[in-house]
């Protein structure tokens, strides 16, 4: 017997056509996403619908169904190369924006070929829609210079300058008639400057955190090492010197999981040794924090007033106070 496949949408049975598509050809895909034969190829692959790069060949049928959410995302996508030119955004630029999370590939791209979504890209540039438009010779033009410069006098991040612009934090944003899209911004670098002190980067210095937790510098070092905590790389919201801090979604992670004996203290109004001391008198051990760490750290739910106690924190808990008490 002659083996027979499902109807695809727009083909025709009994001279009608289909309403609902059972099946994609890769060839079918291909069209349909609008990328090369190896790109699909490629999507298929990283979303799991093959497990080698190898030839299916373009007739292989797939599950029209289960490809439906690879084909709302990746319809009408676009590569890197031809979203940097929508936006007029050099690489580098280009990647800072996404680093910091001003722009995004979609979900679901081949590892070192990322797709986006025109619509995002659209988004991105009416979110920095200059007010004015400046030319070469207008009076008071010359302290306005381009975002790259901007971005290296203030010492500052692409993806920082944009969110000041985004938030409307910046008085002075020109558009250069001899330029378009990303590379037409023109910025007052001082401006700039000024707005970034008010930046409060998300996350403690090792410092500020160990005081916190009532635990040393080397304690808190070790944490990270040990991936407790997550450390990443921002601006000294006073200096612009680039600065590790601790992030606060790993904070909050940690003190999910771990209470320190300095915050069961202040919970229960008693020395923070005293209370160390009571509670490895009746077995209960910190967590290791390095030999030359200092300070000790439980397991939450060892203790009887842990959950207790993170309740009557969260309700007072703000990051930025404890971090940035001079900001």
């Amino acid at each position: 017997m002659a083996e027979t496949y499902p109807i695809g949408e727009g083909d025709m049975l009994f001279g009608k056509p289909c309403a609902a598509r059972r099946v994609y050809s890769v060839e079918a895909l291909r069209r349909d996403l609008g990328l090369g034969y190896r790109q699909t190829l490629e999507l298929l692959q990283a979303n799991g619908f093959l497990t080698s790069g190898g030839d299916v060949g373009k007739g292989a049928l797939l599950d029209a169904q289960a490809l439906k959410p690879i084909v709302e995302r990746f319809s009408g996508a676009i590569c890197q190369v031809a979203a940097q030119r929508r936006v007029n955004a050099p690489r580098a630029q280009f990647d800072a924006l996404v680093a910091g999370g001003i722009l995004s590939p979609i979900a679901g791209s081949p590892v070192g070929r990322p797709y986006y979504d025109e619509g995002q890209l659209d988004a991105f540039l009416a979110s920095i829609k200059p007010r004015v438009e400046v030319g070469e010779g207008d009076g008071g033009a010359e302290r306005l210079v381009g975002i790259q410069t901007t971005c290296r006098k203030a010492v500052a991040g692409a993806a920082d300058v944009v969110r000041l612009i985004q938030k409307g934090a910046l008085k002075t944003v020109a558009k250069s008639s001899e330029e378009s899209g990303y590379l037409a911004m023109r910025l007052d670098p001082q401006e700039v400057a000024a707005a970034l002190c008010l930046l409060k980067p998300e996350g403690y210095l090792r410092s500020t955190l160990a005081r916190y937790l009532g635990i040393n510098e080397t304690a808190v070092r070790y944490l990270v090492e040990a991936g407790y905590l997550t450390q990443v790389r921002a601006r000294h919201p006073h200096s612009r010197k680039s600065i590790r801090v601790v992030t606060y979604e790993s904070v909050d992670r940690f003190l999910e999981r771990y209470v320190p004996c300095k915050h069961l203290a202040e919970f229960v109004g008693e020395g923070t040794r005293s209370v160390g001391d009571q509670f490895e008198a009746i077995g209960l051990k910190p967590i290791p924090l390095s030999p030359a760490g200092r300070g000790r750290v439980f397991l939450r739910a060892d203790v009887s007033c842990g959950l207790r106690e993170r309740g009557n924190r969260l309700r007072s808990l703000k990051h930025d106070d404890i971090a940035w008490p001079d900001l």
